[in-house]
């Protein structure tokens, strides 16, 4: 039986299925009529089982025992199945999933978390691995389901989630810090912001609503947020220095160059569509 015969009426399993991640790939996946098996600390199905027995097998656990994972039950995922994850990272699932098993290998990262904007489109980005079939039915799913799809290569990915997420969730701590060692109290500061700024403020609720190992791992186990937010702080560093030197003319050249790239991207988007 070919992969094409499998996700016909696949059975799916989803470790890390009990998770918030894991439980919305795994919905998505009954909505549509397949049979699936969540996998958690506390269910009666085991990883191992579920590698061995299920079509398409998804792994969605925190990125720190990721590789782990992958190791231990890529040799149980069988060739004519689709090996998936969906974590944050792509660079180093989709490698490992590629080494350990041999099996229709594809990533895929959903741009959206707790803090979700349903006014917004949800997209999710889908990452090559192996095979081409696999991925034509995950989109596909994807699509049937209301997911804008966004196709890139792994190393792309995690190059822009560096800015996308890294120096973005660094920035907004940053923020958080600042607040807390203001010396003024959270209401104080709550009842005197602008519209703007008050969007800042639930950013920050819903940040540090959400468990602490979820940043650290998107701040430190992509190398590229790493990289980014190392030249954010010099970039800053430079800002503050014509800030500080009252140097309105250089500040001005800085905002001007900026307006122009915005313009040339809205543009070059046009020209696209």
């Amino acid at each position: 039986m070919g992969i094409e015969d499998r996700l016909k009426n696949p059975l799916i399993g989803v470790i890390g299925g009990t998770g918030m991640m894991g439980s919305w790939f795994a919905d998505i996946c009954e909505s549509q009529g397949y049979r699936v098996l969540k996998v958690g600390r506390r269910t009666k199905v085991s990883m191992e089982q579920a590698a061995k027995e299920c079509d398409v097998v998804v792994i969605s656990v925190p990125i720190s025992v990721t590789y782990e994972v992958i190791k231990k039950i890529g040799p149980l995922v069988s060739m004519d199945s689709l090996f998936m994850d969906l974590t944050s990272v792509k660079k180093m699932p989709i490698k490992a999933m590629l080494r350990y098993s041999d099996a229709e290998v594809v990533g895929l990262h959903p741009l959206f978390g707790a803090d979700i904007d349903h006014e917004q489109p949800k997209k999710v980005a889908i990452c090559n691995g192996r095979g081409e079939y696999g991925k034509r039915w995950v989109a596909e799913l994807l699509n049937k389901t209301g997911f804008e799809t966004i196709f890139l290569d792994c190393e792309e990915h995690d190059r822009i989630m560096g800015i996308v997420q890294g120096v973005n969730h660094f920035e907004t701590i940053c923020l958080a810090f600042r607040i807390k060692s203001s010396g003024m109290s959270w209401r104080e500061i709550e009842r005197s912001s602008t519209q703007t700024f008050m969007k800042k403020l639930e950013r920050i609720k819903r940040l540090f609503s959400q468990e602490p190992e979820l940043f650290a791992s998107l701040l430190m186990d992509n190398e590229w947020s790493l990289k980014y937010v190392d030249l954010y702080l010099k970039e800053a560093e430079k800002l503050f220095d014509i800030l500080n030197k009252k140097d309105k003319d250089g500040f001005k050249k800085i905002f001007y160059s900026i307006r122009q790239f915005i313009k040339r991207g809205m543009q070059d988007e046009g020209d696209m569509g």
